[in-house]
């Protein structure tokens, strides 16, 4: 094992070998032992967005070696619908700080504490002060920020108030931040926040580049994809309404929808595809693995993704897909409220957030292109990626942080400094 050691609390992580899909921290504590920490992450058993329970019976954890990293699985509470997902954020953030529930890890010289939800990052912070470990709050979204955009609540309600209290004692806890939003140093420094914030954003795993074949429809058709989840933050209900809007239906080809993914906003976005002209051309397939996706991406002619035009996203976005579409080698044509990672006019067709009209007239701009210009355009943003968007890189900006709050000690620490109860 790695001298050092990292504890990554995050609700919600996400593990190729259970969900068919792999996240950030996955990737981080794939590569962080090249750097000289031991990652362990810790998450929770159920499994987002479906709610579903991985763990059998009355079992309350589970720890598994992953070969480079350890897993560690506290009961969450199985679910469906919001309020049973708040029931869940309250089980996991309490389970995880029962003393014993952690034992025999690895003491943690540095604990990250991961916002999916605030509450979990708070429990991190606890878990670092009861260890005597340094605390790294990573702020995935802007809490109660996103509340107030995408929930609608006042500013004056009890909720946005206790999220407050919660951002500001994550805040006086922390020792540094790190955060896939690029604003997120300047958001906390309003805030009057004085710490260290660096930005590592998301990105995809390094992988060798792979021929891009024909796509793999009529070549009457054109076919639009979109990939990811499917919530209220991915605004596809403008990607829908722009398959009917007249710079689409004049096109000499048949422009086809189809959406992979699945997520709460589903079901409202079938009923209205079905209820619009373009209902004939629209299809959903539901989740499916990663690897899947890609190969669905890859058939391809263009990639579609939206958000909603909101304030919020000035402080950044972190929508794992952008990287993910790069790596695909399709054409994207992206509606952006700001900056996004990866994507400007080099690199994407990039049009005005969550208007039907405006993405449109981008996927018909790429149903204009020259094939060789459509290649070149993928060819950029897969580029951009490899430089600066691998997790090969981002691993290392992060380890860079653990480094400067806990050096290197040339002296291995003891048994007993490593095995501890929290």
């Amino acid at each position: 094992m790695s001298g050092r050691v990292v504890w990554i609390v995050n609700h919600y992580v996400a593990e190729s070998e259970r969900d068919g899909r792999t996240s950030r921290h996955e990737q981080f504590a794939r590569l962080l032992g090249t750097y000289g920490w031991h990652a362990v992450l810790v998450g929770s058993s159920t499994v987002h967005p479906s709610g579903r329970q991985t763990l059998r019976g009355l079992t309350v954890r589970e720890r598994r070696d992953a070969g480079t990293h350890e897993v560690v699985r506290v009961r969450g509470r199985q679910y469906r619908g919001p309020g049973g997902r708040v029931l869940d954020m309250a089980v996991f953030s309490a389970l995880v700080l029962v003393p014993g529930m952690l034992r025999d890890l690895p003491r943690p010289d540095v604990v990250v504490g991961s916002s999916f939800h605030p509450f979990a990052a708070l429990a991190a912070a606890f878990l670092a002060r009861r260890s005597g470990a340094r605390f790294v709050f990573e702020p995935r979204d802007l809490w109660p920020e996103t509340l107030v955009a995408l929930g609608g609540k006042s500013e004056r309600s009890l909720s946005v108030r206790a999220l407050r209290v919660v951002e500001r004692a994550l805040l006086r806890r922390a020792d540094a931040l790190v955060s896939p939003l690029a604003g997120a140093g300047e958001y906390y420094a309003r805030l009057g926040a004085i710490l260290p914030c660096t930005w590592i954003s998301n990105g995809t795993s390094d992988a060798h580049r792979e021929e891009i074949g024909p796509v793999g429809h009529r070549p009457d058709e054109f076919v639009v994809t979109y990939l990811g989840s499917v919530g209220r933050a991915n605004a596809l209900e403008a990607v829908v309404d722009a398959m009917s809007q007249p710079a689409i239906t004049s096109l000499a080809v048949r422009v086809r929808l189809q959406v992979v993914g699945d997520g709460p906003a589903l079901d409202g976005l079938r009923r209205r595809a079905a209820a619009g002209p373009a209902a004939s051309r629209i299809e959903f397939t539901g989740r499916v693995p990663q690897e899947e996706a890609r190969a669905i991406g890859r058939a391809s002619d263009c990639l579609v993704a939206n958000m909603r035009d909101l304030p919020l996203y000035r402080w950044g976005v972190a929508f794992n897909k952008l990287f993910e579409y790069a790596r695909v080698g399709r054409p994207v044509v992206i509606g952006a409220a700001g900056p996004v990672p990866v994507f400007d006019d080099r690199t994407g067709v990039v049009v005005d957030a969550d208007d039907p009209a405006a993405l449109a007239e981008g996927i018909a701009s790429v149903v204009r292109m020259r094939p060789e210009d459509r290649v070149a355009l993928a060819e950029r943003a897969h580029d951009r990626v490899d430089a600066a968007f691998t997790y090969s890189v981002l691993t290392e900006r992060l380890a860079e942080v653990l480094d400067e709050l806990a050096p290197l000690n040339p002296v291995p620490p003891t048994s007993l400094q490593k095995e501890t109860r929290p």
